[in-house]
């Protein structure tokens, strides 16, 4: 039986930084020899979710019109992409401009291969102790897009500051049947540096962004998933 794992209320800042001009090793380079003595934690690990939107992709449209109060509902899981998935999670992702939060509820375990279809993922989230109107919710959308990535994590030596590192973005179709996953597509935006913190150290935010030579970007990996999935079709 599932249980849930957060619900967090509190929104911190998430600015972002698509990178295409440095590779991976640069840009590890530039966080570790940064003044705020940023230091790996963690260990690398690969990140995997399902997107989900209703059937006119309203989600989609809302982030691609700019609106500043954003949803995201997704299913993540870590380490192997195909098979048996034996803790994934659902995830609802809240956005107010560049603050960003989320509420999080494990999910029984399911299998992703080519008998996977729409309904066997309902049918986790249905089995879940979600609460009932967040299932109702989520009944009424569609899983559209599943990405798989690398993320490394590092962390500021005052504890303050967070940095994610993402590559090697992958995009996968997602259709109600018949799911092999054998067409993939590369995110175009190379790598993406994600800068975290809680929103009252927002003033002390720009002298750690400043010594990166990266621009701020409104990037979203699931907006960017659509696009290339719909213009590698069309």
């Amino acid at each position: 039986m599932s249980v849930p794992v957060t619900t967090a209320k509190t929104f911190r800042y998430e600015r972002k930084f698509a990178i295409q001009e440095y590779d991976i090793r640069h840009v590890e380079s530039l966080v570790k020899l940064h003044p705020a003595h940023f230091s790996e934690i963690y260990h690398e690990r690969y990140i995997n979710n399902i997107y989900f939107d209703s059937r006119d992709l309203e989600n989609y449209f809302g982030n691609v019109d700019g609106d500043d109060t954003r949803r995201k509902i997704r299913i993540r899981w870590y380490g192997d992409f195909y098979g048996n998935i034996e803790k994934p999670v659902l995830e609802i992702k809240h956005k107010r401009g560049l603050l960003g939060t989320k509420e999080s509820f494990e999910l029984p375990a399911f299998t992703l291969d080519e008998t996977t279809s729409a309904v066997c993922i309902q049918d986790s989230i249905k089995r879940s102790l979600a609460p009932q109107i967040l299932k109702n919710d989520v009944q009424r959308l569609e899983p559209t897009l599943v990405n798989r990535y690398k993320r490394k994590y590092f962390l500021s030596l005052d504890g303050i500051f967070r940095i994610t590192i993402d590559s090697g973005i992958l995009f996968h179709r997602m259709y109600a049947y018949h799911n092999n996953f054998l067409e993939q597509y590369r995110d175009s935006s190379g790598i993406i540096l994600e800068l975290k913190y809680d929103q009252e150290h927002d003033e002390c935010a720009h002298s750690i962004s400043t010594h990166f030579p990266f621009r701020l970007s409104r990037n979203s990996k699931y907006i960017a998933g659509i696009d290339c999935l719909y213009n590698a079709v069309y």
